[in-house]
């Protein structure tokens, strides 16, 4: 399991940097920072970061730059505790990578190929405590370690990221996995804690009430479009903006997900789950939505 902790680097660049002229200060971070983590910085950008952020985010490290400095102490121990717990419930070795660096305010966490396999990513500015970080890691490294047990490989990544059978078990799995790994958190923070804007203006509580009281609604109008594999029909489930989720609520596919996994899945079956294959738990998730929408 390598890790590519470019935290340290990060630190050591705004130590230098912290009373540079703006300008300057880009300039110093293109030659410092980026070059040496081009290509997880260029992966970053695609997707999960702006670049055009980059400026702004200068003006904000001074907030948090202590922060991220606390969080680096214990990274490289909580990401070996994490990944050897999320590996022995899984029954699978972690041929991941680990990746952790500081952004530039975007997304806080994810998982996706990097250096041609599965890893897991989580960058530093994004969290609060230790916990939350180690929540994020935990999560993103089911996803990782859960794609490596199933047999998906880069080109399957691409092919399967708007299916929403495939996202139904996978981000169930991952906030699952998450809630044996971390225990003790409600189940808003295992389901949206990892980015700010997806519980958006309504309180996290509410939110868990409102998909509870929807659940039939939910479960029929996701099992009508299940076999969708189209970017606007998987924004409407897993996206975090409300304007374009179901019923106007963001990320109701990740409660639904977890509704899903737990109904589906316990420590002693998850293994043997995964390594039947992705197709067998896309038909496994078909079969639970057909019971479950009636």
């Amino acid at each position: 399991m390598p890790t590519v902790n470019a935290v340290p680097d990060f630190l050591a660049f705004w130590d230098q940097a912290a009373l540079l002229a703006a300008p300057l200060q880009v300039m110093s971070w293109e030659k410092a920072y980026y070059e040496p983590y081009r290509q997880v910085f260029d992966l970053y950008f695609t997707r999960w970061g702006e670049r055009a952020r980059l400026q702004e985010a200068m003006t904000g490290y001074p907030a948090v730059i202590d922060r991220v400095r606390a969080l680096s102490r214990p990274l490289n121990g909580e990401i070996e505790q994490v990944t050897m717990h999320v590996s022995s419930i899984l029954a699978a070795v972690a041929a991941i990578d680990v990746i952790a660096f500081v952004g530039v305010f975007g997304a806080g966490s994810w998982s996706w190929p990097v250096f041609s396999r599965p890893a897991a990513l989580v960058t530093l500015e994004s969290f609060a405590d230790v916990a939350s970080l180690r929540l994020a890691l935990a999560h993103e490294v089911t996803h990782a370690i859960a794609a490596n047990a199933a047999g998906i490989g880069f080109s399957e990544t691409h092919r399967y990221q708007n299916d929403l059978l495939f996202n139904l078990v996978f981000e169930g799995l991952a906030t699952l996995v998450s809630t044996w790994v971390c225990p003790g958190h409600g189940d808003a923070r295992y389901l949206w804690a990892r980015d700010a804007g997806a519980a958006g203006p309504r309180p996290a509580t509410d939110r868990l009430a409102w998909c509870d009281a929807h659940r039939r609604d939910l479960i029929r109008a996701f099992s009508q479009e299940s076999l969708a594999n189209e970017p606007a029909v998987d924004e409407r489930y897993f996206g975090l903006d409300a304007g374009t989720g179901f019923m106007g609520q963001a990320a109701t596919g990740r409660w639904l997900a977890m509704q899903f996994a737990r109904e589906t899945f316990d420590q002693a079956s998850v293994a043997g789950a995964l390594a039947a294959g992705v197709e067998s738990l896309r038909a496994t998730a078909a079969a639970w939505l057909r019971r479950a929408a009636r």
